[in-house]
C-alpha cells in the first residue's frame, strides 16, 4: 500500500503582530503583519509582499499554519497599498534588477527582517514574478 503524504504537525503557540511598520531608505513606511513561533530563538523567515491587502482571505489560516511549524510569517503590504505608505505604481516596482530591488523595497524589507530577534539568517522567498 503507499504511503500517504501527511502535513507536518503544529508545534508551537502563535504570535501575531500586526501593522509593524517597516522603514524604507526614503523614509515611506510599509506595514507588515507578522506571524512567529511564541517561544525564545531564530526561526526561518518566509517573506510574502503583496499588492491584495496581508490581511486578505486566508492570510491569518497561512499565518497560523506556518508560525506553528516553526516558521515567522511575513506579510508586508507593498509601497502605497494597504496600509503601506506611499504611491502605488503597478508593475514599476516589480522588476528583479537590484536597482529596482533597492528602490521598491524589497531589499529594505530583507534587512529589517534580518534585523528581529527572531530571524533565522538565510533569506528565502516565495514569488509569483
Amino acid at each position: 500500500m503507499p504511503t500517504l503524504v501527511t502535513s507536518s504537525q503544529p508545534s508551537y503557540q502563535v504570535q501575531i503582530d500586526f501593522d509593524r511598520r517597516v522603514p524604507m531608505r526614503d523614509g515611506i513606511m510599509l506595514s507588515a503583519d507578522v506571524y512567529r513561533p511564541r517561544a525564545e530563538g531564530r526561526f526561518p523567515v518566509v517573506l510574502l509582499r503583496t499588492p491584495y491587502l496581508k490581511s486578505g482571505d486566508g492570510a491569518t489560516a497561512t499565518g497560523h499554519y506556518f508560525a506553528e511549524r516553526g516558521y515567522v510569517l511575513v506579510w508586508m503590504d507593498v509601497r502605497g497599498r494597504g496600509d503601506s505608505d506611499g504611491v502605488f505604481v503597478p508593475y514599476r516596482n516589480a522588476q528583479r534588477s537590484p536597482g529596482r530591488m533597492v528602490r521598491s523595497g524589497r531589499w529594505a524589507a530583507h534587512i529589517w527582517r534580518a534585523s528581529n530577534g527572531w530571524r533565522h539568517l538565510s533569506i528565502r522567498r516565495i514569488s509569483a514574478q
